[in-house]
């Protein structure tokens, strides 16, 4: 395979780079954190909201918004503009704290947690702004976002890095500055910056933003491989076929209330949700 091949090569130029400074003891840790980065496997969390409620003075944003996200699964979020999605992954991820309701985390309550402990948990999220240090090259802002997060694990090597961005097409833009990248490419930056904080589960934020065809296929491809490898998703996106896509189940938010939860063939054929969200009148 041409992944394979991709692979090899990187582990043969690094094998022709060695010299009498590597001790055997660092060489054999980063080779096998590079050779098996294809076969890790990610902790998985579940993640859970109860009955929810957030309110800006008068205004309902979330009004009892209750949703569950299982390990290995992607689990969708969609609804209109104003319906609350980017609400509730504030709350989620510690951004606001709601007037009522819990957060949950493999059965931990979380709701008052503040944001730098939930992340040491494993919660890691993307922005739908790009949020990334526009000046740095790809390595380093993935660097800088593991190194972040060395509390919790052990900061990411510069190969182990070099293994990650090769895993999400990122190797050939490795020393570009980020700020000069197109947003295909800058959203993968985002999300290999998220997964060097080895999360236990990731939100994601309109991930196919900006994104050609094929770049959206791609990404496709890349949030598949993330779950079955463990990870768990939560995931809000405006674009429909991408969601029917990648999606195990779907939770639809509407003026802060969920009004369906299935999965896709059902939310897709459901007359309620196609006539409010998928154009059908």
């Amino acid at each position: 395979m041409e992944h394979t091949n991709g692979r090899s090569k990187f582990l043969n130029r690094f094998i022709q780079s060695i010299n009498g400074d590597f001790t055997p003891l660092v060489f054999q840790k980063d080779l096998d954190a590079m050779a098996n980065f294809d076969d890790r496997q990610f902790d998985g969390s579940t993640l859970e909201t109860t009955d929810v409620k957030m309110y800006f003075g008068g205004v309902k944003a979330l009004d009892g918004a209750s949703i569950k996200v299982e390990p290995g699964k992607l689990t969708s979020l969609i609804g209109p503009n104003g319906a609350g999605k980017t609400t509730l992954f504030n709350v989620i991820t510690g951004f606001l704290k709601p007037t009522a309701g819990q957060v949950f985390l493999e059965g931990r309550e979380i709701t008052r947690e503040p944001i730098r402990a939930r992340s040491k948990m494993g919660i890691a999220r993307t922005f739908q702004k790009l949020e990334a240090f526009n000046t740095l090259s790809t390595r380093d802002n993935i660097l800088v976002a593991g190194e972040k997060h060395n509390t919790r694990t052990e900061t990411p090597t510069k190969l182990e890095v070099d293994a990650l961005m090769e895993d999400v097409g990122l190797a050939e833009y490795s020393d570009i500055t980020v700020g000069t990248l197109p947003t295909g490419i800058a959203r993968r930056v985002e999300l290999a910056r998220a997964l060097a904080t080895h999360p236990r589960i990731l939100l994601l934020d309109e991930p196919s933003s900006g994104l050609n065809e094929s770049e959206t296929e791609e990404m496709a491809q890349l949030l598949s491989k993330l779950t079955k490898q463990g990870l768990s998703i939560l995931l809000v996106e405006h674009d429909m076929s991408f969601v029917m896509s990648v999606s195990d189940f779907i939770y639809v938010l509407d003026f802060g209330k969920i009004i369906a939860q299935d999965i896709p063939e059902k939310i897709q054929n459901d007359p309620k949700v196609r006539a409010a969200y998928l154009g059908a009148h």
